[in-house]
């Protein structure tokens, strides 16, 4: 299978050298060449192979190796039961993409890529080969072949830039949020989905050398993204490993909550609650939004923005661009801190 038919011309219009970042150009119909450095770069089966050279990194062809076997397994035998339920999330969440450009990083057969209506350009860029080659020729999706690390394209060409599932899985997350800062403009929608408070030593046993390095909490994200700014957030799937009995523990009084526990593990609660639970799981996304008030999430979505750049004599320093109320509060914060230091001094 290949994807849809994408002419050297068309990669050269927002794809750059994987070693110097400067501009590409066609080089006959299946290959292109820098223009500053000469390195060349093959159009395979209709994807563009921009893959940096990983000669002397062994741990990075380990790497390489791991993520073309875990797309081949996938394709075979999907790792993930309620794939759909997640992408009519994530979709959701995405929301009009009409004549907008889209990246999709970390793409792999482009499954929810497919299902968006009217964008103007859809590029799947993944580091495995054989998702990309998976994507139907008839669903007119660009593919590039890549490191999301090294993220090989013109500043400004996308609209839209979608991360689901993906920080957990790159070796130095800060390489690939650095290029993302560097090719996004203010007006860049940055859609990210990741996987919340989780517990990754369960992945210590996996048969695959590189799964889930990472996990996230409010600290870990913001510290990564502390040059963007969250336009907005949305917590899904709920966990829902745990009985709902102990997700009760604090809104209850412990005299009902002892009375629920007892009941749980010695009465006929037990055996209901899981039934309950079982039929919750199975139709997520149904209920999730009140499942959510007890729930911790499994996963978070957001949406983020590159804070305002502003020129310095040293280099660029950046900042959010405040609403009028925001900005009048700062602009009073100078004299609280003066009447603050007054009362404590007992002037």
């Amino acid at each position: 299978m290949t994807t849809a038919a994408t002419t050297s011309s068309d990669y050269a219009s927002f794809c750059v050298c994987t070693r110097c970042f400067d501009r590409l150009g066609q080089d006959g119909d299946d290959r292109l060449t820098c223009r500053a450095c000469a390195a060349s770069y093959e159009i395979r089966n209709g994807i563009l192979m921009l893959l940096p050279e990983y000669a002397d990194d062994d741990r990075r062809l380990r790497y390489l190796a791991n993520y073309q076997r875990v797309a081949q397994d996938d394709l075979v035998q999907p790792f993930e039961h309620d794939r759909e339920g997640r992408h009519a999330v994530l979709l959701d969440f995405i929301g009009d993409v009409r004549g907008r450009r889209v990246l999709d990083i970390g793409s792999s057969d482009a499954g929810y890529l497919r299902a968006l209506e009217g964008a103007e350009l859809e590029v799947a860029f993944d580091l495995a080969y054989p998702f990309l080659e998976a994507i139907p020729a008839s669903a007119g999706i660009v593919a590039v072949c890549g490191d999301a690390e090294e993220l090989p394209f013109e500043p400004g060409s996308f609209d839209v830039i979608v991360l689901s599932d993906v920080l957990e899985h790159v070796l130095d997350p800060v390489r690939l949020i650095l290029r993302i800062r560097q090719i996004a403009t203010t007006r860049t929608r940055i859609i990210v989905h990741v996987p919340w408070e989780e517990d990754i030593r369960r992945y210590e046993s996996s048969e695959y050398e590189f799964s889930h390095l990472r996990s996230f909490d409010d600290y870990s994200f913001g510290l990564l993204w502390r040059e963007f700014q969250i336009v907005r957030e949305r917590s899904t799937h709920p966990a829902l490993e745990q009985p709902i009995v102990f997700q009760l523990r604090r809104f209850l009084p412990l005299r009902l909550y002892n009375l629920l526990t007892y009941s749980y593990f010695h009465g006929s609660l037990g055996n209901r609650e899981y039934e309950w639970r079982a039929r919750w799981i199975a139709a997520l996304p149904k209920h999730e939004r009140l499942l959510l008030r007890f729930y911790r999430p499994n996963f978070k979505l957001f949406e983020l923005r590159t804070l305002e750049s502003v020129p310095t004599e040293g280099g660029y320093t950046f900042r959010a661009p405040l609403p009028r109320s925001a900005r009048a509060l700062a602009a009073r914060a100078p004299s609280a801190v003066k009447w603050l230091r007054g009362r404590r001094s007992g002037t």
